[in-house]
């Protein structure tokens, strides 16, 4: 971390703390993979509902992050990478989903010097993974030294502004992380069958 303000609002910065620190956050979201899968205890009234009709349900992986500063447009590449090495390594059936924060969010909520980049940060980040995405990677991987992408890095992604269907901003950034974390739990389970979802028009 840069002087103790992460990347300082500048994407480089951000690639070069992931490449830097790439041991320790690859340890980080192993030990966080495994400890999500660890077995319920005996004495626990919950199960996992793992299949239905014999078929095994995917596990699916949400990852916020906003695309606007240096740390997270920076580091999302590296970390959407590891994740997936980490689940391809465990053999697991998943989906990666990221949820990612447009400028606009703070656009609304800040001004200032600290809102100088956003848009060139958000800019940079989605086109480095568009690029990736449309990339044949089986064919031409991408490496970064530290790691090497040979597969999609995520199944579809969510952007989200600051806006909803009424035109409402939201001027804190609390109240839209309730809204999302909403919209990411409800479409992952038995709940999310008989309600509007993205998933109605992409899968």
């Amino acid at each position: 971390v840069i002087a103790g303000t992460g990347a300082g609002q500048v994407r480089s910065n951000g690639r070069f703390i992931a490449a830097y620190n790439y041991t320790g956050i690859q340890t980080n979201i192993t030990n966080a993979v495994n400890n999500i899968l660890q077995a319920l205890p005996a004495n626990s009234e919950f199960e996992y509902d793992t299949n239905m009709n014999g078929i095994q349900y995917p596990v699916n992986v949400n990852v916020f992050a906003s695309v606007a500063g240096g740390s997270g447009s920076g580091m999302l590449i590296d970390v959407l990478s590891l994740i997936n090495a980490a689940l391809s390594n465990l053999a697991l059936n998943y989906n990666l989903y990221p949820w990612l924060f447009l400028p606009e969010v703070f656009r609304a909520m800040s001004t200032g010097p600290a809102m100088a980049n956003v848009l060139y940060n958000t800019y940079g980040a989605l086109n480095c993974l568009d690029y990736i995405q449309q990339l044949d990677v089986d064919k031409t991987p991408v490496d970064f030294n530290h790691t090497v992408i040979k597969d999609k890095l995520f199944n579809y992604a969510y952007v989200i502004n600051n806006l909803n269907r009424a035109g409402i901003s939201f001027d804190r950034l609390d109240d839209l992380a309730d809204v999302v974390a909403k919209c990411a739990f409800l479409p992952a389970n038995k709940m999310g069958d008989e309600l509007q979802s993205p998933f109605d028009n992409i899968v």
